[in-house]
């Protein structure tokens, strides 16, 4: 117990320490580079050198100083509940540590969607390339026509790409869900050998069909979204104000209902994991155990969303700051807005990449533990989960003063999963 203790408080030491480090990163930054900026004005004043970089310079160190302001006032309303987020990270970091390769998922899933559009690609040239030769009266040129068959295969190519891409990231999420799932209810897991090894059997063998149909779904969303917004340069023209009220707010919906569904499949997947059923059962599963913890799931997104969230701008930051330092003595560069903008872009989708799998490592671990309370009593049978994650729950209801209906306080007397 004293050691556990000891692994909560180094928890949320680190934590608050990355919560420092974000703060101190983003205002030394922006008081260098206005330094930096005054300096440089004044030398360009002088020697009558063009200031793009100071504009440069003064832009970032504005903008650096207004999300300063922002992560402070955020972590400082958010004080009392951001130490529990330490100990649902530690149940994380626990499962990372045993299965250190579920991290590099995600570049595994760039490189076959990679693999995927460049195959996509070359059916769209293909298809596009295809036709039957005509030409038109008073024309000097040939044009391609395309009957029903081509028009079909382009219609078709440009639903797969949507399809493959949100294919990739569910068999992803399918791959972690299993693995930590795996994971969690074993309760000697010492003795676990290749949970990732099972998932990928897993998926290839029984649930393929379920993370096809869930991406079609969020597939033939985003396509219709994309529709409408092609249409937004006729609705843009429209002098009629109801008109353009009602494409605003078809728009409003189906961006809500992408971002649900997105929710709701990620779930979904995890109760696919757990128990094996189709995907309409595992939604229909999760949708229950979401709203019957849903003041829990709120707070914890919301501070673990925050926390991530400063890992990912820690990472934007330091890749910011490393390339100023390289680019600003470099000869014949003017103007540092264009590759500080390519960097950060870079940096940003490199650490999301990661950081939304860590995340699925989190909510898996989260649904595993309400179902853990579900199948499970702690007297006769044994939770499969261990002390620290149970004592975090007990103690969010302490510090966050919720309850839900889901999850009953046990007794003194309810057996845990004892540490490995």
């Amino acid at each position: 117990m004293y050691s556990m203790n000891r692994k909560h408080q180094r928890n949320k030491i680190i934590l608050f320490f990355i919560c420092k480090t974000c703060f101190s990163i983003f205002f030394s930054n922006s008081k260098f580079k206005f330094s930096r900026m005054l300096w440089k004005k004044q030398k360009d004043d002088v020697y009558g050198l063009p200031n793009d970089q100071s504009s440069t310079y003064f832009t970032y160190a504005i903008l650096a100083t207004i999300a300063t302001v922002i992560i402070l006032l955020l972590i400082f309303g958010m004080r009392k509940s951001i130490h529990l987020v330490a100990h649902l990270f530690h149940e994380s970091g626990k499962a990372v540590q045993s299965m250190p390769l579920i991290m590099f998922q995600p570049f595994v899933t760039f490189l076959l969607i990679c693999v995927l559009l460049f195959l996509w690609l070359y059916f769209f040239l293909w298809i596009e390339s295809s036709g039957f030769a005509e030409k038109k009266q008073n024309a000097q040129r040939l044009t391609y026509k395309k009957d029903e068959v081509i028009q079909f295969a382009r219609g078709f190519n440009i639903v797969a790409v949507f399809w493959i891409i949100q294919f990739m990231i569910g068999c992803q999420h399918m791959i972690i869900a299993g693995a930590v799932a795996t994971w969690f209810f074993t309760r000697k897991k010492s003795t676990l050998s290749s949970p990732i090894t099972k998932s990928y059997g897993y998926l290839f063998n029984y649930h393929l069909g379920t993370v096809a149909l869930g991406s079609l779904l969020i597939a033939i969303v985003q396509i219709i979204r994309l529709i409408f917004t092609m249409m937004k340069s006729l609705v843009k023209d429209a002098k009629n104000d109801v008109t353009r009220s009602l494409y605003t707010a078809f728009r409003c919906c189906l961006y809500c209902l992408e971002k649900i569904l997105i929710y709701l499949t990620r779930n979904a997947y995890i109760e696919v994991a757990i128990y094996g059923d189709n995907l309409c059962t595992s939604g229909k599963r999760a949708y229950h155990v979401l709203v019957n913890n849903t003041l829990r799931v709120a707070a914890i997104n919301s501070v673990g969303d925050f926390v991530l969230f400063l890992g990912k701008a820690l990472v934007v930051a330091c890749c910011l700051f490393i390339g100023c330092k390289l680019l600003e003595d470099k000869q014949g560069l003017h103007y540092l807005a264009v590759p500080l903008t390519i960097i950060g872009v870079f940096a940003y989708l490199v650490s999301h990449a990661f950081m939304t799998a860590f995340e699925m490592i989190i909510d898996t671990i989260f649904i595993c533990f309400c179902e853990d309370c579900e199948l499970n009593d702690g007297q006769q049978n044994p939770y499969f989960m261990s002390k620290g994650l149970m004592e975090f729950v007990e103690k969010s209801h302490k510090v966050l003063k919720i309850g839900d209906a889901a999850i009953e306080p046990r007794s003194q007397t309810a057996r845990w999963l004892p540490e490995d």
